[in-house]
């Protein structure tokens, strides 16, 4: 199995498993069940329509609730202190910088601020502080980036 399939097969999963997705799936299977020969509608069937719909609703509510959301999620980014270089690295010992990707858009009508994401903006300027924290020469500073699709060059 290659990295590409499992990257496809990570973002399908990420993307069923989004509330909205899910609740929208409820929706159409309740609707579907509710409306399906509606001539000879059962109280059992209108009950299972019904139970869909209002599970897509609950769901739909839950998934947009600051617990589950996205911003809660991305705020969890920055709640680490910044590392202190003067008593946090042994001043004889030569310092990697590493800098992990977050994602990468390599369209070129981006300017090149915009091509990465606000968390790799973020985790690059932290390492740029730590970098520049030591004398010249005793830190090397290397930025990975994340995205499969793009060419070298355009990483650059």
């Amino acid at each position: 199995m290659n990295w590409r399939m499992l990257e496809n097969i990570k973002s399908f999963v990420a993307w069923a498993i989004s509330p909205l997705v899910i609740s929208i799936s409820l929706q159409i299977l309740g609707w579907s069940l509710f409306f399906w020969r509606s001539k000879t509608m059962t109280p059992r069937r209108r009950r299972i329509a019904l139970f869909f719909l209002m599970g897509s609703l609950v769901i739909l509510f839950l998934g947009s609730l600051p617990v589950l959301s996205f911003e809660r999620n991305r705020a969890r980014e920055y709640i680490y202190v910044p590392l202190d270089p003067e008593s946090g690295l042994d001043a004889n010992r030569p310092v990697l910088v590493l800098v992990l990707g977050t994602g990468f858009n390599p369209d070129p009508w981006l300017p090149p601020n915009s091509r990465v994401s606000s968390g790799q903006h973020a985790r690059f300027l932290e390492g740029l502080r730590i970098y520049r924290s030591r004398p010249e020469g005793e830190a090397r500073l290397l930025v990975s980036v994340a995205n499969n699709e793009a060419k070298p060059e355009e990483k650059e």
